[in-house]
């Protein structure tokens, strides 16, 4: 089985609020998100027929965890499961920017590695695959009439060894925080894995501050390129 849909949990925001990405979280300081999604086919929107099975939801859990080394250097983990295709991956990073911290433009470097456990063997059992994650990131911030506003791209490249497949992954983010403990994001999720067309969807997300550590994120999801899913992501930040 393919994991066609599978996409990165987060943008690269504002480094107070949100993934490091292009920003360094610096030093001391932490972030943790856990979030879930849960996307359709379109056509169970549509679906009224009782004598046949109802179209099958894909939820996929995921924690995020970074923690400021440095000023330069971020080290994280993400851990996801994908309950629909019975598949897990766990990957531990270094995050790097290799630009001046006064730059307008923000660029950073990244190396993850772990593994993917699941069933794709050629029979349906479960196997364990060593995988290795290379990742740029690019960010910019700007002023808006409505707050502090950023833009971001994010390419990765996941390698997986024992099936010699590479996935890329391409998310473009812009957003802006209105400085009133909420800000509003859309984000165009793309991958194109071997064998398979690029799929992409698009993210429309709200995230407001629930107290002085919590932050709780909605969204609403929609394939637009070889993605037929819609949806709903639902996640909890966390700032330490």
């Amino acid at each position: 089985m393919t994991m066609r849909c599978l996409f990165a949990l987060l943008v690269a925001v504002l480094p107070t609020v949100s993934h490091a990405g292009a920003w360094p979280r610096g030093e001391g300081n932490g972030f943790a998100v856990l979030s879930l999604e849960s996307t359709y086919d379109r056509s169970a929107l549509t679906w009224d027929d009782p004598s046949e099975e109802p179209p099958l939801a894909r939820n996929y859990l995921k924690f995020y965890g970074e923690y400021g080394l440095t000023d330069r250097y971020t080290l994280g983990v993400e851990l996801e499961q994908d309950y629909l295709f019975v598949q897990r991956q766990g990957i531990v990073f270094l995050t790097a920017s290799i630009v001046p911290q006064d730059w307008v433009n923000r660029i950073s470097v990244e190396l993850g590695a772990g593994e993917r456990r699941g069933q794709f063997g050629p029979r349906g059992q479960e196997e364990t695959e060593p995988v290795v994650r290379p990742a740029l990131y690019y960010g910019r911030g700007f002023e808006t009439r409505w707050g502090q506003g950023w833009a971001g791209a994010d390419l990765k490249a996941e390698h997986r060894f024992d099936s010699e497949e590479t996935a890329y992954k391409l998310d473009l983010t812009l957003g802006v925080n209105h400085g009133d403990d909420t800000l509003h994001y859309a984000q165009i999720q793309s991958a194109k894995f071997e064998g398979e067309d690029t799929a992409a969807r698009l993210l429309l997300s709200r995230v407001s501050r629930v107290n002085r550590v919590l932050w709780l994120e909605t969204g609403l999801l929609a394939g637009l390129v070889t993605d037929d899913s819609v949806g709903i992501r639902i996640a909890l930040w966390a700032e330490f």
